[in-house]
């Protein structure tokens, strides 16, 4: 076959393919850069040192939050340990950290309309663009539950190993937010997702964070996200006695403090 024949074939393959492909485009398979990407409400950054995650942080404006906060929930689902029968529950099942709080979708949608949540969302990149997923997430909220228990011991019993007046500082100073759920999916810890969620947290409350941990009753000892939190200057300064956990029994927990000064 001479060149220019070749040539000619080349060119009605191109034709054919562009027109294939404009009658039968690809579906579009939803990932998580593109759901999280596909709004102005939020800022993105792509840490130096993990090029392969994008990290996003979401108001409740966000034009595709009811999938966002589907994925959050696929991760918590994962993650929840309170189902197991309690002597049934190993080391093992709590060594790298379990979350015991399980929301509702719409209950967090709610949350996060009403007092200004915030959801911080690492999203794990893929060369292909169909398989990027949810890593990790941390919602910040209102610290006002922190505010309640400790002028009403109906629903808990703060204790605290700071000044009164420390604390009344603390607290006072403008849109501090509360750490109050933080996870990486299982499948992919050990690869610096929660160090960058902290890092964002602090990014986005720069005036001061607060977060507790689980430790009562044993086994459900959190030191995994203890250790996260130490490692990252926040202060043990009490701790939490909670009577009224809407999903689990009567439990305690470790109140711990950062902040910028």
């Amino acid at each position: 076959m001479s060149s220019f024949l070749k040539f000619i074939r080349f060119l009605e393959f191109l034709i054919f393919f562009g027109i294939a492909q404009f009658c039968f485009p690809q579906p579009l398979i939803a990932s998580c850069r593109s759901i999280f990407d596909n709004s102005k409400t939020g800022f993105a950054r792509s840490p130096s040192f993990l090029k392969e995650f994008s990290v996003y942080v979401i108001r409740s404006d966000h034009n595709q939050i009811d999938e966002i906060i589907k994925q959050v929930l696929s991760i918590q689902k994962s993650l929840l340990i309170n189902k197991k029968p309690i002597h049934e529950i190993t080391l093992a099942d709590v060594d790298h950290g379990f979350l015991i709080g399980e929301m509702q979708a719409e209950r967090l949608k709610e949350s996060l309309v009403r007092q200004d949540e915030l959801i911080v969302g690492v999203c794990r990149k893929n060369p292909d663009q169909s398989e990027d997923q949810l890593a990790g997430y941390a919602i910040l909220g209102s610290i006002d539950y922190f505010e309640n228990p400790h002028k009403d011991n109906s629903k808990g019993t703060l204790t605290l190993s700071i000044s009164q007046e420390e604390w009344n500082h603390f607290i006072s100073l403008p849109n501090i937010k509360y750490i109050k759920q933080i996870a990486v999916d299982p499948k992919l810890r050990r690869k610096g997702i929660g160090q960058l969620l902290v890092d964002t947290c602090k990014q986005s409350s720069p005036n001061g964070l607060l977060a507790d941990v689980l430790y009562w009753p044993t086994p459900f000892v959190n030191q995994a996200s203890y250790c996260l939190f130490l490692k990252n200057n926040f202060r043990n300064i009490g701790s939490l006695y909670i009577n009224d956990f809407p999903t689990f029994m009567p439990c305690k927990t470790h109140v711990l403090i950062w902040n910028s000064y």
